[in-house]
């Protein structure tokens, strides 16, 4: 899979929305920046909105790939929220998609009541400790760049289900 260019447009009522330009692999910061750039000024003639800012995603290698194939009950609205706080106060949420509710005791996921089970790791407890503690080498941040320090929750979550398709019987 390439990479991608994300730009983020805001309109005058401060919704935003994103123009996303796959690119290649294996080029520098540098090149990327270049083009993206170029890009901006393109984009800018086109849009009546505010190009907010680009960012950089590229593709990585997983170790554990291939992972296994989803489940028949998963969906993607079914969701793990973790919802932490930063070294300055600021709240920052992240779900994880297909939450695994079927695994039966001691190893369940979801406890009575919709609360995460932290004591597994792997799991929401090491996921969560991975995202206060980093991994020695990246400390993950909020959108400011502010470190997370905390986990307030982690609880089951409902969202919306961005308009799946289900096939007929």
């Amino acid at each position: 899979m390439p990479s991608q260019i994300v730009f983020t447009i805001q309109d005058e009522s401060s919704v935003r929305s994103n123009v996303s330009i796959d690119v290649p692999d294996g080029l520098t910061v540098e090149d990327y920046t270049t083009f993206a750039n170029a890009a901006a000024t393109q984009i800018a003639a086109i849009t009546a909105g505010q190009i907010l800012g680009a960012s950089l995603s590229l593709d990585l290698v997983l170790s554990g790939a291939p992972f296994p194939a989803a489940k028949p009950y998963s969906r993607v609205e079914k969701k793990a929220l973790f919802i932490l706080t930063t070294e300055n106060g600021f709240r920052k949420r992240m779900s994880v998609p297909a939450l695994n509710d079927h695994v039966p005791p001691p190893n369940n996921i979801v406890n009575r009541g919709g609360s995460l089970n932290l004591s597994l790791d792997p799991g929401p407890g090491g996921f969560s400790d991975l995202l206060v503690n980093g991994d020695g080498t990246v400390e993950p941040t909020d959108s400011r760049g502010e470190n997370l320090v905390s986990l307030i929750t982690a609880r089951k979550y409902f969202g919306r289900d961005r308009g799946r398709t289900r096939r007929k019987l």
